[in-house]
C-alpha cells in the first residue's frame, strides 16, 4: 500500500506542476549564483589585465612583483582597505575564482550554494505540498480511503521523498550548468594564467557536509510544512517564511539562522562568492545540531497534532 500511494503522490505532484516550478526555482537560483561567480571571475581578469598595462611593458618588472607577496590592509572600519602588490592579489584572486567554478570543483560549488537556495526552495515546497491536497479538495477522497493516521503519516513520507528527488534534480542541472559557465570562462581567459587548485577533503568531511544539508533540507521543510499546516495556507506561509528569512531579525545566539550558518562555516570553506558572517562566537556544537534535529521532530509532532484533530471536510477560510 505503501509503495502504491507513494507513486500516486509523485504522480499527484507532477500533476500539479508542484515539482516543475521548485525545479525552475532551483534552475534560476543556481544559474543566479554562478552568474555570478562568472562576473567574479570576469571582474578579477578586468582587473589584473588593468594592472599588467601598468607596467608598460616592462616584463621584468612585472615577473618581480609576481614572484613576490601582497599584502592587503583593511580600515578599522572594514569600509576601505589597500592592497600591496595589487598585480600578484589580483592574479591570486583570478586564480581562486577560476578553480572554485573549474567542473572538478563542482561538487563543492554546489554544497556551499546550498546555503541559499535550501531555505528559499525547501520552505516553500514545505509550505505548497502539504497545502495541495486542501487546495483540490483532496484529503476528504484519501482520508476515506485509509485511516487519517495512515495518511498523514505517509504524506510525511511521500513529502520527504519529493524533497530529495528536488534536491537531486538540482544537482544535476547544477553540474551541466557549471560545465557551460566554465567553458564561457575558457573562451575568454588564458588558462596559463592561473594556477588551478581542486578542493580535497576526506570521507569523514564529506559526510560531515552532507548530513548538514541534508538536516537543512528537512530543517526547512518542516518549517514550512507547519506553517501551512497551522494556516491552510500556502500564501501566508510563504510570506511568512520570507519575512523570517529577509525581513525580520530574531535576536538571540541560537536563533534558526544562525545555527545553520555556524554549521556552514564550521565544515566549508566557501572560496566564492558565497559567504557566512557569524553574529556570535564560540557556538556549542552539540547544543546547535541538538536544537535543529528537535526542531524537525517538533515540528512533525505538531503537525500531526493538528492534522489529526482537524475535521477532513472543514472547509478552507
Amino acid at each position: 500500500m505503501m509503495k502504491n500511494y507513494l507513486k500516486s503522490e509523485i504522480k499527484y505532484g507532477f500533476y500539479s506542476k508542484l515539482y516543475y516550478k521548485m525545479f525552475a526555482l532551483i534552475c534560476i537560483l543556481v544559474c543566479g549564483i554562478q552568474f555570478i561567480n562568472y562576473s567574479a571571475v570576469m571582474e578579477m581578469k578586468g582587473n589584473y589585465d588593468r594592472k599588467v598595462e601598468f607596467y608598460n611593458g616592462d616584463i621584468e618588472a612585472m615577473q618581480e612583483d609576481l614572484n613576490g607577496e601582497f599584502k592587503v590592509t583593511v580600515s578599522a572600519d572594514g569600509k576601505s582597505g589597500m592592497i600591496e602588490n595589487p598585480i600578484l592579489y589580483y592574479k591570486t584572486m583570478l586564480s581562486q575564482y577560476v578553480s572554485y567554478i573549474h567542473p572538478d570543483n563542482v561538487i563543492t560549488q554546489l554544497e556551499e550554494m546550498s546555503l541559499i537556495i535550501i531555505p528559499i526552495v525547501f520552505s516553500l515546497f514545505g509550505a505548497i505540498y502539504v497545502s495541495l491536497d486542501d487546495k483540490y479538495r483532496m484529503k476528504k477522497l484519501k482520508t476515506i480511503r485509509n485511516s487519517k493516521f495512515s495518511y498523514i503519516k505517509m504524506k510525511q513520507i511521500s513529502m520527504l521523498v519529493s524533497a530529495l528527488m528536488i534536491a537531486v534534480s538540482g544537482v544535476v542541472f547544477g553540474i551541466i550548468s557549471n560545465r557551460i559557465f566554465f567553458m564561457l570562462v575558457k573562451n575568454k581567459i588564458d588558462m596559463s594564467l592561473v594556477d588551478i587548485s581542486l578542493s580535497k577533503t576526506d570521507l569523514k568531511t564529506e559526510f560531515a557536509r552532507l548530513s548538514i544539508i541534508l538536516l537543512s533540507i528537512f530543517v526547512f521543510l518542516e518549517l514550512g510544512a507547519l506553517l501551512a499546516a497551522v494556516f491552510r495556507n500556502s500564501t501566508m506561509s510563504v510570506c511568512i517564511i520570507f519575512a523570517y528569512l529577509y525581513i525580520l531579525h530574531i535576536p538571540g545566539k541560537y536563533e534558526l539562522l544562525n545555527c545553520i550558518n555556524y554549521l556552514y562555516d564550521k565544515f566549508f570553506d566557501f572560496k566564492g562568492i558565497v559567504n557566512v558572517e557569524l553574529a556570535y562566537d564560540n557556538f556549542n556544537f552539540a547544543i546547535v545540531l541538538c536544537e535543529l534535529i528537535l526542531l524537525v521532530l517538533i515540528s512533525i509532532v505538531i503537525k500531526f497534532y493538528i492534522e489529526t484533530k482537524r475535521s477532513s471536510f472543514e472547509a478552507i477560510n
